[in-house]
């Protein structure tokens, strides 16, 4: 059985980085969008401006890490 090429293995390394980068982008559009509305703020309270904050933070880095 060959053995995957060392470019092979650093594309598809580079895609994972780039879906994880759109998924928490789009998660944390989702986050900010709930938080719109009073009730949901008023549940979530600083937890749900955290998590917002958590996801755009993580979606920029893994967005950096994937160029």
């Amino acid at each position: 059985m060959p053995s995957p090429s060392p470019h092979s293995i650093a594309s598809g390394i580079t895609l994972t980085v780039q879906v994880v980068a759109a998924v928490a982008g789009v998660a944390a559009l989702l986050v900010s969008a709930a938080l719109c509305s009073r009730e949901v703020r008023r549940q979530a309270g600083i937890a749900g401006y955290v998590l917002a904050l958590a996801l755009s933070l993580l979606a920029l880095v893994t967005a950096y890490a994937a160029r």
